[in-house]
């Protein structure tokens, strides 16, 4: 019965695990553990001081467990950066064909992510003078779906997931004037950024 119990207990662990490594960031992950651990030290500390009753032998575990959660923290610090730009946490790249296009057809691209399945969200930017201005943007889901295929809010933008971290995405080129653009894609899961232009030519002036 134990072992029944044990084993139940470690599954329980396994599939926590898996849940937060899936669904989490690592950034908001740490910051539990983080959390956690300062209100772990704070309970042991009131025990401690507080309760007199307690054994000297458990005061030395909970001593023990206290300090190995400072150095886990302290460990982790130093390694933080490190975790957020490894390769495991993959890339986001935008693929597009040219840096010159007409006005009178769509422009195709896609964009490739890799490492934690994520969402995508696309932003278009039209240059005038000094200052840039939103042309459309648009938010993908990462499941290949019928119904994800989604229009942007200016309907300019209109694309969707392929699956495995391909997004493929369409410029209405036709409603833009002639002029110089950035696309800026971030993934949702880290905020992770990829940035493409191109100069879009007014096919009555060519």
């Amino acid at each position: 019965m134990v072992s029944f119990i044990t084993t139940i207990q470690t599954l329980i662990i396994v599939l926590s695990i898996f849940f937060l490594m899936k669904y989490l960031t690592i950034l908001f992950i740490f910051e539990i553990l983080i959390s956690i651990g300062i209100f772990i030290l704070i309970g042991i500390f009131i025990l401690i001081y507080n309760i007199k009753f307690i054994s000297n032998s458990i005061s030395i575990i909970i001593i023990g467990v206290c300090s190995l959660l400072l150095v886990s923290i302290i460990f982790w610090i130093p390694l933080y950066d490190i975790i957020l730009t490894s390769p495991l946490q993959g890339d986001v790249t935008i693929d597009i064909d040219n840096i010159y296009y007409r006005n009178d057809t769509p422009i195709p691209l896609s964009v490739q992510t890799t490492g934690p399945n994520s969402g995508i969200r696309i932003f278009l930017y039209n240059k005038e003078r000094d200052s840039y201005f939103l042309t459309d943007h648009i938010y993908l889901e990462s499941k290949h779906n019928l119904s994800t295929a989604k229009y942007g809010t200016n309907s300019i933008l209109f694309g969707n997931s392929m699956g495995n971290g391909k997004f493929n995405v369409f410029i209405k080129s036709r409603q833009l004037p002639e002029g110089y653009y950035e696309l800026i894609c971030e993934r949702t899961y880290d905020n992770k950024k990829s940035v493409e232009s191109f100069y879009l030519l007014n096919t009555s002036k060519v």
